[in-house]
């Protein structure tokens, strides 16, 4: 199992978090092609909906995805 965490955050450059985030890629694509995250189980799924915020949430003070189409 892989494991992956954000390191503590201070605000960087758009380059910083792409080097960072780029090798995540294929581990979030996978995620999302195998992994039901709206479950039945409230407890698998609370934890699924969790880790995508924890995704989401990597960005923060960098760049604003919201402003992207499909974001």
């Amino acid at each position: 199992m892989q494991t992956a965490q954000a390191a503590p955050r201070r605000p960087g450059s758009v380059e910083d978090f792409f080097a960072a985030f780029l090798p995540l890629m294929p581990v979030i694509t996978r995620f999302f092609e195998a992994v039901l995250v709206m479950a039945e189980d409230p407890q698998v799924r609370a934890n699924r909906l969790g880790l995508l915020q924890q995704v989401a949430a990597l960005p923060a003070g960098v760049a604003d995805f919201s402003k992207l189409e499909g974001f």
